[in-house]
């Protein structure tokens, strides 16, 4: 992947985890509809996630995963 390719997915990045996390249950809460194909599971929202990020680069979980989270 040339740098140009991957400044594009870094710049896309937020919007396209932001579309994913907006279809959760998490975001829609009681009108969230499992029968909706435009709806996703909490689980399958993170494996899209996942996925995303092991594009970016496929160490960067495995990087990240002991760092503590500090909530703002």
């Amino acid at each position: 992947m040339g740098a140009e390719e991957q400044a594009t997915r870094l710049a896309k990045l937020p919007d396209r985890i932001a579309a994913i996390v907006g279809k959760t249950y998490g975001e829609i809460g009681d009108q969230f509809d499992p029968e909706n194909p435009g709806h996703l599971a909490d689980n399958d929202a993170l494996v899209l996630i996942t996925d995303l990020l092991h594009d970016i680069d496929p160490k960067l979980i495995e990087r990240n995963k002991a760092k503590r989270l500090i909530r703002r």
